[in-house]
C-alpha cells in the first residue's frame, strides 16, 4: 500500500530547534490542514509530550476533533464565528475563540451568556494581513467593545504580518502599532497572558518579533527555505511498490506527451503514483519540459537514486532502472513534502 512516512525523529529535531530559537517565547504550533498533512491528532499527541499545552487551528471541526483526541490541550480556533459556531465553541472549555469584528464580540458574548458562562478569547488585530481582524489602529473601540459586552475573557492578543520580511524599518512599524495596541489593552485593566505576533518566518528572520509567546507553522516540516536558511530537516517520504519492469527499444517515446525519447535501449520501471498522490506539484504547477530537464526528478530503488523520465502522469509515473537490479514489487522511496499530499493517503510514523 502506497504511504507517506512521517519519521517522528526529524519533526521532533525541528520542534526542538524552532524552540530554541524562541527563546523564552512560549511556542504555539499551528497545525491547520491536518498539521499540514502530517497529521493533526499524532501531531498533538507528540508535541502534547514535549510540554505543549495550546495548539491552533482553522477550523471549528480541527479543533473538536483535537480535543476529543487529545487531553489535557487546548485548541486556539483562528477563524471567524457565526452564530451556530459560536455556541459550539462556548460549550467546550477547552476551545479558545478568536475575535476580530465587532460581529463576533457580540455572537460569542451572547452565546456565553446563554450558558451561563464566559467564553475565553484571543482577540485578533490586522497589522497588514487583511485577512480578518480588528484594525489595530482602532485599539481603543476594541477595548471598549470587549469591556462593554461583558462575558468575554481575553487570555491572548495575536496579529499575523503579512510578510514577505525584506524591510526591517516596515516591520518595525507594524509591530510598534500592535504593541501600542496591546500596551492600551493593559492600561484599561485587560493584561492577557498570552500575546502571539509571528511565525517562524518572522522571528526567525527578526528575533526582536518575539513576544511572550510565538506560532510554529509549517517550519514543522523542514521545506524550503528552512531547510536551506536554517538547517531544519524536511519531513516526508512516499513509499510505494514497482508495478511492473520492460524493456524499450532505442528512439521509443515514453510517458504523457511523449515527453521522452530514449537514447538506448531503456529498462523502465512502473510506479503507480502520481499528482493524483499529491506528489511533484510544483512541476505540474510549470508543467514544462524545460522545467523537467532542469530539475530532474528523482526517486529511490534498492538504495540507489534513479531518475524519472517523461512527464509524471496522474496515478503513474516512469523511472529508468537500466543500471539497476530492479523487480515488480521492489520499494521505491520519494522525497514529498506532507502538506501537498492526498489525505486520503496512510501514514505511518517512523
Amino acid at each position: 500500500m502506497t504511504t507517506l512516512m512521517v519519521q517522528i525523529d526529524k519533526v521532533l529535531y525541528n520542534f526542538r530547534a524552532l524552540v530554541k530559537a524562541a527563546g523564552k517565547s512560549q511556542v504555539i504550533p499551528m497545525l491547520e490542514g491536518n498539521a499540514y498533512g502530517l497529521g493533526d491528532v499524532p501531531i498533538v499527541r507528540l508535541l502534547h509530550q514535549s510540554g505543549v499545552g495550546l495548539v491552533a487551528v482553522s477550523r471549528l471541526e480541527e479543533a473538536e476533533r483535537l480535543i476529543s483526541a487529545v487531553t489535557n490541550v487546548d485548541v486556539l480556533l483562528m477563524s471567524c464565528l457565526n452564530a451556530d459556531t459560536a455556541r459550539r465553541v462556548v460549550q467546550q472549555d477547552r476551545i479558545i475563540a478568536s475575535v476580530g469584528s465587532n460581529e463576533e464580540a457580540v455572537l460569542l458574548s451572547s452565546a456565553a451568556r446563554e450558558f451561563n458562562t464566559r467564553a475565553r478569547v484571543h482577540v485578533h488585530f490586522d497589522c497588514g494581513m487583511a485577512r480578518g481582524g480588528f484594525p489595530v489602529s482602532e485599539a481603543g473601540k476594541v477595548v471598549r467593545t470587549i469591556k462593554g459586552l461583558g462575558n468575554l475573557l481575553v487570555c491572548g492578543i495575536y496579529s499575523q504580518p503579512p510578510g514577505p520580511f525584506k524591510s526591517e524599518k516596515k516591520e518595525r512599524a507594524r509591530f510598534r502599532s500592535f504593541q501600542e495596541a496591546v500596551r492600551l489593552f493593559k492600561r484599561e485593566g485587560i493584561d492577557p497572558e498570552v500575546i502571539h505576533y509571528a511565525g517562524p518566518m518572522g522571528f526567525l528572520t527578526f528575533p526582536w518579533m518575539r513576544t511572550q509567546a510565538v506560532r510554529l507553522d509549517d517550519a514543522l516540516l523542514g521545506g524550503s527555505p528552512y531547510r536551506e536558511k536554517w538547517g531544519l530537516r524536511q519531513v516526508g517520504r512516499v513509499v510505494a511498490e514497482v508495478s511492473q519492469v520492460y524493456w524499450v527499444p532505442e528512439g521509443r517515446k515514453i510517458g504523457p506527451q511523449a515527453a521522452f525519447h530514449t537514447r538506448r535501449a531503456t529498462r523502465v520501471a512502473v510506479v503507480p503514483v502520481g499528482f493524483a498522490d499529491g506528489l511533484f506539484t510544483e512541476w505540474r504547477q510549470n508543467n514544462a519540459f524545460s522545467f523537467w530537464r532542469k530539475h530532474r526528478l528523482t526517486c529511490e530503488i534498492s538504495g540507489q537514486t534513479v531518475p524519472v523520465i517523461g512527464h509524471v502522469g496522474y496515478t503513474s509515473m516512469a523511472v529508468d532502472v537500466t543500471d539497476i537490479t530492479c523487480s515488480s514489487g521492489d520499494l521505491v522511496y520519494i522525497d514529498a513534502s506532507p502538506d501537498h499530499i492526498n489525505a486520503t493517503m496512510r501514514r505511518d510514523y517512523v
